[in-house]
């Protein structure tokens, strides 16, 4: 069994504070996946930082540390989730120009 396109979507002020809740609501989807037996592919996992000071996280933060596995994530400039193209300045340029004939 897949889970794909699955996020986890947190709002937060500083670095320690988004490592912390994000690393949290893993270890409830790692639960829930060992429960339900579906697996999480940590090579496929990405994430990225949407940040509306520019310059103030999104240049320290280039992986995060998975608590519970010791393996990281790495961070992406642009996702694609349901057919959506996002990218870290919400600015849909790619997404805009996927979608142009």
């Amino acid at each position: 069994m897949f889970a794909d396109d699955t996020n986890i979507t947190y709002a937060g002020s500083a670095i320690a504070d988004l490592e912390n809740v994000v690393n949290s609501e893993l270890r409830k989807l790692i639960f829930w996946l060992i429960i339900n037996r579906p697996s999480l592919n940590v090579a496929k996992t990405e994430f990225m930082v949407i940040e509306l000071n520019q310059g103030i996280l999104l240049s320290r933060i280039t992986k995060l540390i998975l608590r519970s596995t010791g393996k990281s994530i790495e961070k992406v400039k642009e996702a694609k989730s349901l057919g959506l193209v996002i990218d870290e300045q919400l600015s849909w340029t790619r997404h805009i120009d996927q979608r142009r004939p």
